[in-house]
C-alpha cells in the first residue's frame, strides 16, 4: 500500500506550510494547488492520499 499527502512543506522559519510571495501569504491559491497535487498523486496509482 502506498500512502501520500499533499502538505506544502516549505520549512518556513515558523514551521507553517504555505506559499509566500512578496511577504504575503497566498491562502486563496492553496486549495487549487493542493487539489492539483492530489490529482497528480491519484494519477500515479497511489492507494490513499
Amino acid at each position: 500500500m502506498v500512502i501520500t499527502d499533499t502538505a506544502m512543506d516549505l520549512y518556513s522559519s515558523d514551521g507553517q506550510d504555505r506559499i509566500v510571495e512578496d511577504g504575503k501569504i497566498l491562502n486563496d491559491e492553496m486549495p487549487d494547488i493542493l487539489g492539483q497535487m492530489a490529482l497528480t498523486q491519484a494519477g500515479t496509482g497511489v492507494d490513499m492520499i
